[in-house]
């Protein structure tokens, strides 16, 4: 229900421009209201949408909003549980948007398949996204670790491990990146030129 009060707000504001709506427990059912004010509303450029148990049916909806969107260009939809149909449901949104440069899924228990569908969208717009885990352009040193994070993150991270030029230190120790991810990661360090501190212990590499 609040979900849908800020939505109808959306519909007639025209001052907001930053909106964090993250760990609210929103739901599908909530992500639906943003959504559909999603595709009015011309002034929020920034949205956080973090942790709110969005899921699959829920990341449709906000890409349903996000492909007619024109105003919005910053997006954390990260622990979501997005899951497979979801990464395929953003990387159709990211496809057909022409604003969003920065997008963080961060844990959303995409497969490796998932994960590089919408990585391939993202390489297909090289001026347009910047990051899609978080790495932002102004990031010297990011942690990863704990997180229990497998392949599917490692193709995310190394994304933004290929186009950011900032990051000096990565930790991701204590992961289950295996030999696959460490794959992932390793393709990314032959282009980055600015990591010179690296963290892989305990990945069952």
């Amino acid at each position: 229900v609040g979900a849908q009060h800020i939505a109808d707000a959306l519909m007639v504001n025209a001052t907001v421009t930053e909106l964090d709506l993250g760990q609210n427990g929103i739901s599908a059912v909530g992500a639906r209201h943003i959504a559909e004010a999603l595709k009015v509303n011309a002034t929020v450029s920034q949205l956080d949408l973090c942790s709110n148990g969005i899921g699959a049916v829920g990341a449709l909806h906000i890409a349903e909003a996000l492909k007619v969107n024109a105003t919005v260009t910053e997006l954390d939809m990260c622990h979501n549980e997005f899951g497979p149909e979801g990464a395929k449901h953003l990387a159709d949104a990211l496809a057909a948007n022409a604003t969003l440069t920065d997008l963080n899924v961060l844990r959303n228990r995409f497969t490796e398949e998932g994960a590089r569908t919408l990585v391939a969208v993202a390489e297909s717009k090289p001026n347009q996204v910047k990051f899609l885990y978080g790495i932002d352009e102004d990031t010297t040193s990011v942690d990863f670790s704990e997180r229990g994070l497998g392949p599917a993150d490692a193709v995310l991270i190394a994304f933004d491990l290929r186009v950011n030029a900032t990051v000096t230190k990565l930790d991701c120790n204590d992961n289950n990146f295996g030999d696959e991810g460490a794959h992932h990661i390793a393709e990314a360090l032959k282009v980055n030129a600015t990591v010179t501190k690296l963290d892989l212990s305990y990945n069952d590499l």
